[in-house]
């Protein structure tokens, strides 16, 4: 499969500093888009009396740092060659980072397949879906933005759960039927969200030993956040010796 990215205009800007547009699907690419619909969002706007492509990333102020620092950024770079300025942004207590490019907001809406606007009816985009290694990596890259590690303490040891939570349904079904299809045992449950204009959220979760060795070995985490729950459960669980959790 290849981008149709000579169909996309470089501004003189663009070209100047060296953007560069992936040409064919990869595994970074799909990992970067699992962050887009974790923690991105896309869309044109008007500035200074001209329609222009705006693009933003962001995550916890504290939480996602070193995940932003140490993997976002030099994705970026090695991927389209931007040098990203990750940032705080106190009025909305997050940490990340915005561009305005009409070149990459035309390539991730034209040729990754990814919305526009407000992130509603969400799907995986087709070159993913239908390809292993690429749906993996999605997963990472939404599970290190929008999902969660739990060690819950059952019978005076750490149970593992891991969980992403997204409030779009058909996007939870469709995520959940592909890691099925490649023997990922993913269940999903609905949390009845009763506060104002709030929307249900659909967690997809893993739970238990089995699952979460199988997660690790063909999906991961480079979120160091998640890195530090996974690993504190795998050293407890060598010091209390190989019994079933």
């Amino acid at each position: 499969m290849r981008f149709p990215i000579e169909n996309i205009k470089l501004s003189l800007a663009d070209i100047q500093k060296g953007l560069k547009l992936p040409e064919s699907p990869s595994e970074m690419l799909a990992e970067e888009t699992g962050w887009h619909l974790g923690d991105g969002s896309m869309n044109v706007y008007k500035n200074r009396d001209k329609e222009r492509g705006f693009y933003q990333l962001r995550g916890h102020r504290v939480d996602d740092r070193a995940h932003y620092f140490k993997r976002i950024k030099p994705f970026f770079k090695e991927l389209y060659n931007i040098d990203v300025h990750i940032r705080e942004m106190p009025a909305t207590g997050v940490l990340g980072f915005q561009i305005w490019n009409d070149a990459l907001v035309e390539f991730k809406h034209n040729c990754l397949g990814l919305p526009l606007g407000w992130k509603r009816e969400v799907q995986i985009p087709d070159w993913i879906i239908g390809d292993k290694s690429y749906f993996f990596a999605f997963l990472r890259g939404l599970f290190d933005t929008d999902g969660c590690v739990y060690l819950e303490k059952k019978g005076g040891s750490l149970y593992p759960r891991l969980e992403i939570g997204t409030a779009d349904k058909k996007f939870a079904e469709e995520i959940h039927g592909t890691a099925q299809g490649y023997g990922l045992n993913l269940r999903i449950r609905c949390q009845i969200r009763k506060e104002q204009n709030w929307n249900n959220l659909y967690n997809l979760r893993l739970n238990g030993k089995s699952s979460f060795f199988k997660w690790k070995e063909y999906i991961g985490t480079a979120n160091p956040k998640h890195q530090e729950k996974m690993n504190k459960w795998e050293n407890q669980r060598k010091k209390s010796g190989p019994a079933e959790i």
